[in-house]
């Protein structure tokens, strides 16, 4: 039986894309049973982004420790960051890590010269092998620049990329995924499972099954699961699904992180 009960993806309103209360979320998490979270919040350093300027850590710190208050044991909040663009911003980074002690960086690529890879713009007038390697090229810059704990959603691109070019097949980019994957394992790195993809249209967590795969393969072991919830309804959804599969492509752990720290919890109930 899975008994990971854990989403380390989350934002609230201190992220600029939500409104939500930090408490909220909270709330939410332990009517689900979960034990522990980490909100992630946006930190975006491109001007282009929409959330540029807009993370505060006094304020995200001061509530956070409210909360940890208040629930006591019965749910650990850790504090975290979904830091965009590592390989560009690694200044900005080290600094942001020095405002507070955080648990857990994210690092994510969410722009490609200076466009979302989500956004219509992004596509047009590129081919697939285009679109997927230019952003494949970026993932791995950022891996290759480091400075945090995990690489959430690889495969990113593909929530959008599939309304243009259709199904996403990892096969015609492995060389380039593998890359990545070798990366992280060099450099004591995580890899997210990311259960957003499966309420949009890709219908698949980020990585899906066959990267997984082949991160167990090459030897990878740390990796942890988050909803990406930004608003309460969201949280914890498709969990179940992305444990299963972690389960399925020979994983028997999952990582907690505690001031940057990692720690394997079983996926499976003894």
């Amino acid at each position: 039986m899975l008994q990971a009960r854990l989403d380390y993806h989350l934002h609230s309103g201190f992220s600029y894309d939500n409104e939500t209360p930090m408490e909220e979320m909270c709330i939410q998490a332990a009517e689900l049973g979960l034990t522990e979270v980490a909100f992630t919040e946006h930190y975006d350093c491109d001007p282009a982004d929409s959330g540029f300027g807009f993370f505060r850590p006094p304020f995200y710190f001061a509530e956070l420790g409210r909360l940890r208050e208040k629930w006591g044991g019965t749910l650990a909040i850790r504090a975290g960051l979904e830091f965009d663009q590592p390989h560009m911003y690694q200044g900005e980074l080290q600094k942001v890590i020095a405002k507070g002690q955080f648990d857990l960086i994210l690092g994510a690529v969410h722009f490609v010269d200076h466009r979302s890879v989500v956004s219509a713009a992004y596509f047009e007038g590129r081919s697939e092998a285009k679109a997927y390697r230019s952003y494949f090229d970026a993932v791995l810059d950022a891996v290759k620049a480091g400075g945090f704990e995990v690489l959430a959603h690889l495969d990113y691109v593909k929530t959008r990329g599939v309304e243009f070019y259709g199904p996403f097949d990892p096969s015609r980019f492995r060389e380039q995924i593998e890359a990545i994957l070798r990366a992280l394992i060099d450099k004591g790195m995580g890899l997210e499972v990311n259960t957003a993809g499966l309420r949009r249209k890709v219908q698949e967590a980020m990585p899906g099954p066959t990267i997984l795969r082949w991160y167990k393969e090459l030897g990878g072991e740390l990796v942890t699961i988050g909803s990406d919830a930004h608003r309460p309804q969201q949280l914890g959804f498709g969990l179940g699904e992305g444990l299963q599969a972690l389960e399925e492509a020979g994983f028997s752990f999952i990582a907690r992180y505690e001031r940057r720290k990692p720690m394997l919890t079983p996926l499976l109930s003894p």
